[in-house]
């Protein structure tokens, strides 16, 4: 029937045509245009069925035995919702009511055939509303099924909550990060699995009288094995006179983790700038630099909330109001439209290729990173998972991204901030051993080619590039201990007494004692204290013998000896590289660590190295 209800579709069970013919022409004297079919058997009436829609089914009682009883049987058992009205002659009441308990929506006798179009007109209308129930129902069903597969697939925790601020709903992110089953937190109120809790009570929307609010702070949740999981909490009452809470609850653990891994790199940093300015006074304009980036690095982590959305065949077919605001849309304006068409042309074969191989279920799940194209042409780094689920007999994709710009543009002010701060200590211990050579300007560059000497057998060793670092830093300082020798004794052209010589000797617990409390990523400390240990125990200050001298140790001490033997004193000349190398050969195993000793020998005779100015 169209919108005015002015023509019908009607199948006709009669075995009269001009009975037909006159019901027909009392419709359309009623303004009603009729298209109909008549048949009179079984078979013709299932074929009808099949053939064809119909609007209403008007019915005889019997046509050569098959009449309105068997139709309404055969209309039951097709399924279909179409309204039987019986027209008949003389019939008994008995009858009539039989057959309206059948099924039958109207009996209407041949003779007044006046009430027959209101009657259609009523039934159809009444069928085309069921009909219309049905479909908005089964659409709501869809609906409801997409946001709870949605919901589902979420990496972020979500729930319910009722007025009674007890749990109605949860998905399996949220139990994930609680530490419990479904079973155990529905009904439970939510703040029971909260840490401070008062501070949450005192942040909830208004919704006792159902207006829409929304509140976001950050908190632990505390689990059954007492651990907790950092969270940043979302509550938003949905408002229009329901008190109902939606809560959603996202894992911040590792941004925390990161905030305090550089907090206590910032500590570290101060404490080495702290000890090293106490003896150079001239690298404050270095600690200051380095204090203002540590101001600015304390508000750089900045948490969003995850994007959720959904894909089909391609396209985008669900997609919350975060996916919205990341993009620059309005929500709505992303249904329906191709997934490459928010991508960068450069990532199109990598997503591509990820939704090919989640549709086909090659994968069931895959992460990507990509770049976003926003609405007004900027783009926007991504990082998504995307799970391949079954919905409705198909393969959807369900996935989550974020916007994570932010947090490589902050690792990346992470990263130059250490490597600033790495090179901030290196030239200030290059400072401190310029500091020496000024207390003792006749062994001027000793330290620096102890240093360069010590990292050359390190690398010859096949250290680690850090070990090796090490090696040359505490070279450049590993007299620093000299500061506190008399400047007469240091350049003295005569030889020392054995009295002078103990204080000499003094230097190496001196210097360890300057930067024992330095936290360096080296045992700086340690091998000032121990660079001048023998492996016969004839070394000072502790006599330590064989592998209680740390090998960093060994090393240093076998450079020590080369260079000091090797260059000019106050009280000698210089004997030479050979004598130097052949003291160390006759002392390797007895004095010096054999195997540092044969890398050192080695870089001298076979590659060359040389000790420079």
């Amino acid at each position: 029937m169209n919108a005015r209800g002015e023509s019908l579709a009607l199948l006709f069970v009669e075995e009269s045509p001009e009975d037909c013919s006159l019901v027909v022409g009392s419709l359309e004297r009623e303004g009603i245009a009729v298209y109909s079919r008549r048949v009179d058997t079984p078979e013709g009436f299932r074929a009808a069925l099949r053939e064809a829609s119909w609007d209403a089914i008007v019915s005889d009682c019997h046509t050569a035995g098959f009449g309105a009883e068997r139709a309404l049987d055969m209309l039951r058992e097709s399924g279909l919702d179409i309204p039987l009205v019986v027209v008949a002659g003389l019939v008994g009441e008995e009858k009539a009511i039989d057959l309206m308990r059948r099924g039958a929506s109207d009996f209407v006798p041949k003779d007044r055939l006046a009430r027959l179009a209101p009657a259609l007109k009523r039934e159809v209308g009444d069928a085309r509303d069921r009909v219309e129930t049905r479909l908005t129902r089964a659409r709501l069903a869809e609906t409801l099924e997409r946001h709870a597969a949605a919901i589902d697939s979420a990496t972020d925790g979500y729930a319910t909550v009722g007025d009674d601020r007890c749990f109605i709903e949860v998905n399996d992110a949220l139990c994930a990060l609680a530490g419990r089953r479904r079973e155990s937190l529905l009904g439970r109120p939510f703040l029971d699995i909260l840490e401070n809790r008062e501070a949450v009570q005192g942040a909830l929307p208004a919704c006792a009288i159902g207006a829409a609010g929304q509140s976001r702070l950050e908190t632990c949740i505390a689990r059954p094995d007492g651990t907790q999981v950092d969270i940043e909490l979302t509550l938003t009452c949905r408002g229009e006179g329901k008190p109902e809470i939606f809560l959603f609850a996202h894992d911040i653990t590792a941004r925390k983790r990161h905030e305090a891994e550089l907090a206590e790199s910032n500590r570290d940093g101060e404490r080495v700038r702290q000890v090293l300015l106490s003896v150079l006074e001239d690298q404050k304009e270095i600690a200051d630099e380095l204090r203002a980036s540590e101001e600015r690095f304390r508000g750089m982590l900045e948490y969003n909330v995850a994007a959720m959305f959904m894909i089909e065949d391609g396209n985008v077919t669900y997609a919350n109001a975060r996916t919205g605001q990341i993009l620059g849309h309005h929500d709505s304006e992303l249904l329906g439209r191709p997934i490459l068409a928010f991508v960068a042309p450069e990532d199109h074969a990598g997503i591509a290729s990820a939704v090919e191989e989640l549709t086909s279920g090659r994968v069931a799940r895959a992460e990507r990173t990509f770049r976003a194209i926003r609405k007004d042409g900027t783009f926007v780094d991504m990082g998504a998972t995307a799970s391949r689920v079954m919905l409705r007999g198909r393969p959807v994709i369900l996935g989550t991204a974020q916007d994570i710009g932010e947090r490589k543009r902050a690792q990346a002010e992470i990263d130059r901030y250490i490597a600033q701060l790495e090179e901030s200590m290196t030239s200030t211990l290059e400072a401190v051993s310029n500091l020496v050579e000024l207390r003792d300007p006749y062994t001027s560059g000793h330290e620096r080619r102890v240093g360069d000497l010590a990292a050359a057998i390190g690398r010859r060793m096949g250290l680690a590039e850090g070990v090796v670092k090490g090696l040359r830093l505490t070279g450049y300082v590993h007299d620093i201990g000299k500061i506190s020798v008399p400047a007469e004794l240091l350049t003295k052209p005569l030889r020392l007494t054995k009295t002078e010589f103990e204080l000499i000797k003094a230097h190496a617990r001196a210097g360890h004692d300057v930067l024992k409390d330095v936290n360096f990523p080296w045992p700086v400390a340690e091998v000032i204290l121990q660079h001048h240990e023998r492996l016969d125990g004839s070394g000072y200050p502790r006599g330590l013998k064989g592998e209680e001298i740390i090998l960093e140790a060994r090393i240093i001490s076998v450079a020590d000896v080369v260079e000091a033997m090797a260059s000019h004193r106050p009280y000698r000349a210089g004997l030479g590289i050979e004598r130097a190398l052949e003291e160390l050969e006759a002392g390797a195993g007895t004095l010096y660590d054999a195997e540092v000793a044969g890398h050192c020998l080695a870089l001298f005779r076979e590659e060359g190295f040389s000790l420079g100015d």
